[in-house]
């Protein structure tokens, strides 16, 4: 599997836990490297922290499953790791603050807003 976008493990080198490819050069780099990796035969794409209208182009030009990772939901599927869903690292969390736990007001709605 591929993995484009922010990779955790190069975080400090990309500028720390943020959204990748928001600029034109670098969103034309992630495009490219999502084909060359597809052309290499890779059997899915896992696309993190990209912009969601990326997500949709990469998912709309491959011929192979993409997962998003926090890059919107036009993909083929949809990745949710368990210590972001429920906001256990706080200085982690996404730019708007808000785990997706947080979202359910009360706490019988919040596995619906899991799901």
């Amino acid at each position: 599997m591929g993995h484009l976008g922010l990779t955790p493990q190069s975080a400090s080198s990309l500028g720390g836990f943020r959204v990748q490819g928001k600029d034109a050069a670098r969103a034309a780099r992630i495009v490219e490297d999502a084909k060359i990796l597809e052309e290499a035969g890779t059997y899915a794409i896992l696309l993190e922290m990209v912009p969601d209208r990326l997500c949709q182009l990469i998912t709309k030009r491959a011929h192979i499953p993409i997962i998003s990772l926090g890059s919107g939901p036009d993909a083929n599927g949809q990745l949710l790791i368990f210590h972001d869903m429920f906001g256990l690292y706080p200085a982690l969390q996404a730019e708007n603050g808000e785990s997706v736990w947080q979202r359910g007001r009360s706490h019988s709605e919040r596995p619906q807003a899991v799901c």
